[in-house]
């Protein structure tokens, strides 16, 4: 399942490549190149802001075209090494593990992946995490990479609103259907105590199992390392967190090999450089967002939305379009309304009888509503942490 995972992102990332450039117009890449790639910011399920948005704001890079230069790194030969200079992440641990899959397979053909962490945070655990994946990991000497562990906070409003002579009264089905806990209720309840138990529980075992396999260190030590809550890149080489401690030319200059290539650079290496060739065309249809009924993409702060109309009209114009061999629908949804949810659903079917196959992947979450729209899909791949399922009202 894992690997069809991979394939399934790998396929709709080389997709999205090759509609950006054409063959031929990549730049030139020198045997035993050095390419470096950013990983940094906000990491998005849908297709790039437009221009105007990003004016007034607002910003997100398409997670599949950093799926989509990975891969074309595992394939390209012209490279003896890959660089992932990582700042501050914006994404959950579903993407987190996506990335790691995706620098394992790069390291597994061949390439040398080499991890720099340029961060002063206050927690860098997703960003170690994803970094811990590479061959080998380093640090800026001024960085602060604090490794401390997993934690949840929760607000409660409950009693503000009587302050202001406002009474809240909220109906329920299911004691697990705690969302208005957030505006009625003053302290945690067992229910959500329980669900937040369980998925830190959940998240915590694999963050530590991933760091303890990348870098090749019992669980045990990993767990004594984060206990210790390091934060000093020296401290954390001390704890085999880190392989050394340097300045970026620095490192370039220690990794040796050929002439070095960017990231803004690379991404216009066209996927037929490096041997992809179309077998079938899939479409990647967005799911992101609340659901919600009607027509749009974003809300007007530039949040995401999945919108009954809009979806669907894009699932069925793939279902028609001649040149598509299958369709991936692709979902980070928290859920929302039923009747939008079943709007999108019923989409899905139409698809199916129209003989062509669909396949839902799950980012960081699809719940509720958005577990909803995916169950009839032929095939559903999710991440280990990708949080999910549908309890009902």
């Amino acid at each position: 399942m894992r690997k069809l995972r991979w394939l399934l992102l790998t396929v709709a990332a080389i997709a999205f490549a090759g509609w950006l450039f054409a063959p031929g117009s990549g730049p030139r890449i020198a045997q035993d190149s050095v390419l470096v790639l950013d990983l940094e910011g906000e990491f998005i399920e849908s297709a790039a802001p437009p221009v105007f948005a990003r004016v007034f704001g607002v910003r997100g890079r398409p997670f599949v075209s950093v799926l989509s230069e990975l891969a074309k790194a595992e394939r390209d030969e012209r490279l003896a090494t890959v660089v992932l200079r990582i700042r501050p992440l914006s994404a959950g641990w579903a993407k987190a593990q996506e990335l790691r899959d995706a620098i394992t397979a790069v390291s597994a053909a061949g390439r040398r992946t080499v991890a720099y962490l340029e961060l002063a945070s206050f927690g860098a655990n997703l960003e170690y995490y994803v970094a811990s994946a590479a061959d080998e990991v380093y640090a800026a000497p001024a960085a602060r990479v604090p490794v401390v562990g997993l934690a949840a906070e929760y607000l409660f409003l409950g009693g503000l609103w009587e302050s202001f002579g406002v009474d809240v009264e909220v109906e329920r089905i299911g004691r697990y259907k705690s969302a208005a806990e957030a505006f009625a209720g003053r302290e945690m309840s067992e229910a959500t105590r329980e669900m937040a138990d369980s998925l830190l529980d959940s998240v915590d075992a694999q963050f530590v199992a991933g760091i303890a396999s990348g870098r090749e260190l019992p669980e045990q030590a990993v767990r004594n390392a984060i206990a210790a809550a390091p934060v000093d890149p020296a401290e954390m080489k001390r704890w085999g967190l880190l392989d050394g401690v340097m300045q970026l030319d620095e490192l370039i200059d220690h990794l040796g090999g050929g002439e070095v290539v960017h990231g803004d650079d690379y991404a216009a290496v066209p996927p037929s450089d490096v041997g992809f060739e179309p077998v079938a065309r899939f479409a990647l249809v967005y799911g992101s967002g609340n659901v919600v009924v009607g027509r749009g993409r974003t809300t007007p702060e530039g949040s995401p939305v999945l919108a009954s109309d809009t979806v669907a009209k894009a699932l069925e114009d793939a279902a028609e379009d001649p040149e598509i061999d299958a369709i991936i629908f692709r979902i980070d949804s928290p859920g929302g309304s039923p009747l939008a949810s079943d709007i999108v659903w019923r989409a899905t079917q139409r698809v199916k009888e129209r003989g062509k196959p669909i396949i839902a992947s799950f980012s960081d979450v699809a719940a509720s509503g958005g577990y909803y729209v995916a169950a009839g899909a032929d095939v559903i791949v999710a991440s280990p942490a990708s949080i999910t399922g549908s309890i009902g009202v």
